[in-house]
């Protein structure tokens, strides 16, 4: 009885561990993307294309400089908020040219077939 009892309950403890720590990591992504979307730089939401991996291109922002974060509140969907360098206007234009350089589909370098056309949400 013991030696089915003992997995089982380390089976217990390895998932509200997970649990906890996934809780943790959601609260961290939502306070980041709530103080981007209320901060005093300019934000803008982008939706990655189907089928792309967002890690591609929040890597490729954040070596260009911008804060960016998976929308918390339209979770599965690959909308990035993206704001701002800070002290700086959005450039729009430099945006898109970040966004159309990922051509990247995922993070191990498999290639998008086609750049869609990089479209902002409020646009």
């Amino acid at each position: 009885m013991a030696a089915i009892l003992i997995p089982v309950v380390l089976v217990v403890i390895a998932l509200v561990a997970g649990a906890l720590t996934a809780k943790r990591f959601m609260a961290r992504e939502q306070a980041r993307a709530s103080k981007l979307d209320r901060g005093a730089r300019t934000t803008v939401r982008y939706q990655v294309p189907h089928g792309q991996d967002p890690a591609a291109v929040l890597a490729r922002l954040h070596q260009a400089g911008y804060e960016a974060v998976v929308d918390p509140g339209v979770a599965n969907t690959g909308e990035l908020l993206i704001a701002g360098r800070e002290g700086h206007r959005l450039d729009r234009e430099e945006l898109r040219g970040i966004l159309g350089g990922v051509t990247q589909l995922n993070m191990e370098g498999d290639q998008l077939p086609a750049a869609p056309p990089i479209r902002f949400a409020d646009e």
